[in-house]
């Protein structure tokens, strides 16, 4: 889980708000706090009032994104260390690598990419319909909920996951060394999308796009029409060009990623998502940058965009009734060739909140390509 420093968090408050400005700016967003506040009660109590509360029902994320937007110029002087230094993030990012942050770097392509390491261990896999943390009728999406039981433990050996969903600069890197087909497949009006949970129908044409528009003005939004042949081409090239073992994630390492070992139901904990956390529910009408979110959306590890953006996808072939889920080595030539649908997790920016729920499992054939589906990559123990 993230640690704030509630110490930088109350003077960012007393250098953004006026008294009144605090009393409103609660009013209008912390109503339990304000209903708290009593006559003569100095600024100083009222922000210890709102900093209790945040730490009590885990809203942090959200009291710092209002405050970016209520004061911009404050929240810059004050972000980097709104974070404490000595967080789970930072420990739980440590690994046999000395870097903290662990990358794969091959500098005749000019591409990088940032991973986080993910320690040996059990967590909470799935949804329990019965638990306090989940906060939810699941009865309204019964079908789409039986998949994800049971609730059960599972335990992993140690690996790398990307920080990121993979983005337009990596693939096109990719593209541009390979000659891999992209976008001339989808140039078209694109139909509305099947997968699960869509807030609207959507068109998008792509007659006049290009892959290389895309990495000029997108570089470092999440790289979509991305079929799962296309990231299995992606990660074996990956392999090649960086000497390590680069492939899909199976769902359970992504959901380990995205939720961390206490079963918590998104990436940031029990808070419903908002603007402020990730790109849902259709609000911005496209993919987001990867770290237009960050550090207020990020799992208890440190990965972002795992809840909406796109859609990612894993290794796993689907079956509806998968748990307790079954250890295997899915990179292997025999699992790759079977046939059926793949897993694809996290939900988009299409999707409503129900969908970007950590335990949601999406699937799809692995020929489909859509303008809501992307996937990050996974690294065996270097």
């Amino acid at each position: 889980m993230t640690e704030y420093n509630t110490a930088t968090i109350r003077r960012l408050l007393r250098a953004a708000f006026s008294d009144n400005e605090l009393t409103v700016f609660c009013y209008d967003h912390f109503r339990q706090v304000y209903d708290k506040f009593t006559g003569g009660m100095d600024r100083s109590s009222k922000i210890q009032l709102l900093i209790e509360y945040c730490a009590q029902f885990e809203q942090f994320n959200m009291l710092l994104g209002l405050v970016k937007e209520f004061n911009p110029t404050q929240y810059e002087k004050y972000k980097l260390h709104l974070i404490s230094t000595t967080s789970p993030k930072k420990r739980l990012s440590k690994a046999p690598i000395s870097d903290n942050q662990p990358k794969l770097v091959i500098p005749q392509l000019s591409f990088e990419l940032g991973l986080i390491y993910i320690t040996a261990g059990t967590f909470i896999m799935g949804s329990n319909p019965t638990s306090n943390n989940q906060n939810v009728n699941f009865d309204v999406f019964n079908n789409d909920y039986n998949n994800e039981q049971p609730q059960h433990q599972v335990r992993l050996a140690s690996y790398y996951i990307g920080k990121y969903p993979i983005t337009n600069a990596q693939y096109g890197a990719f593209i541009e060394a390979t000659g891999h087909e992209w976008l001339p497949k989808v140039k078209r009006t694109h139909e509305r999308s099947t997968w699960l949970g869509l807030s609207s129908k959507i068109e998008i044409k792509w007659d006049s796009i290009s892959w290389q528009m895309l990495v000029k003005n997108m570089p470092d939004h999440p790289a979509t029409h991305i079929n799962w042949y296309d990231a299995v081409a992606f990660c074996h090239w990956l392999s090649q060009q960086s000497g390590q073992i680069v492939r899909l994630p199976t769902e359970a390492e992504w959901e380990k990623a995205a939720r961390g070992t206490d079963g918590r139901r998104y990436p940031w904990g029990k808070l419903s998502p908002t603007q402020y956390l990730c790109n849902f529910n259709n609000n911005v009408g496209d993919t987001t940058s990867i770290e237009r979110y960050y550090p207020y959306g990020i799992s208890e590890y440190g990965c972002v965009d795992m809840a909406g953006n796109v859609w990612e996808w894993c290794s796993t072939l689907w079956q509806e009734k998968a748990y307790p889920f079954q250890i295997q080595d899915e990179w292997t030539e025999t699992y790759l060739k079977r046939e059926g649908p793949r897993l694809g997790r996290g939900g988009s920016w299409m999707n409503n909140d129900w969908y970007v729920r950590c335990a949601v499992r999406g699937f799809s054939y692995p020929n489909v390509c859509r303008p809501t589906t992307g996937f990050r990559v996974a690294v065996s123990p270097i």
